[in-house]
């Protein structure tokens, strides 16, 4: 009995450690354009989109596109994340900042598409009350996306050199 205990908790932790983690911070997914969904206070069910309800704060990010579990890369509410088995763990030893472009605020909901130059990193990263979102040149210090998920008072910016936000249809 005690040999398969300690059998199961070995498989157990393999398994866990071959999947990335949205603890572990920063993720390469091998993209260089996504759509991010903002919804500072959440939505019902959108079936044109094939959303479940989901009322509280959150992003939702998919590759440029495409809107199904295939382009899914990662999901971020205030109290918990999601990652996308695709997206791979890179440490969290950069630290990011704005890098200096035009910025749009965003508080209410709204699809926000971008298209970069390269690759880039998606860094998410939990604060006393809830989430922080980056997303980064590679793995580079430069920002050029930020949200912050809570509760209450979400918020969203991006430069608007490599993102364009427009109403999501259908959502008031």
């Amino acid at each position: 009995m005690t040999v398969l205990l300690v059998v199961l908790a070995l498989v157990a932790g393999s398994l866990a450690s071959a999947r990335p983690t949205a603890s572990a911070a920063r993720f390469r997914c091998g993209v260089k354009a996504i759509d991010i969904y903002f919804w500072p206070r959440g939505h019902g069910v959108l079936r044109r989109f094939a959303f479940p309800a989901y009322r509280q704060a959150h992003v939702e990010i998919y590759k440029q596109g495409i809107k199904t579990r295939r382009g899914f890369l990662l999901f971020v509410s205030a109290g918990s994340q999601i990652l996308a088995p695709g997206c791979r763990s890179v440490g969290d030893t950069v630290v990011t900042h704005w890098d200096g472009g035009p910025i749009t605020v965003v508080k209410r909901a709204r699809r926000i598409r971008c298209s970069f130059p390269t690759k880039v990193q998606l860094r998410a990263a939990s604060f006393v009350g809830g989430q922080r979102l980056a997303v980064a040149f590679g793995h580079t210090s430069r920002s050029v996306l930020f949200a912050q998920i809570m509760g209450r008072g979400s918020i969203l910016d991006y430069d608007s050199r490599y993102c364009r936000d427009a109403a999501v249809p259908g959502v008031p």
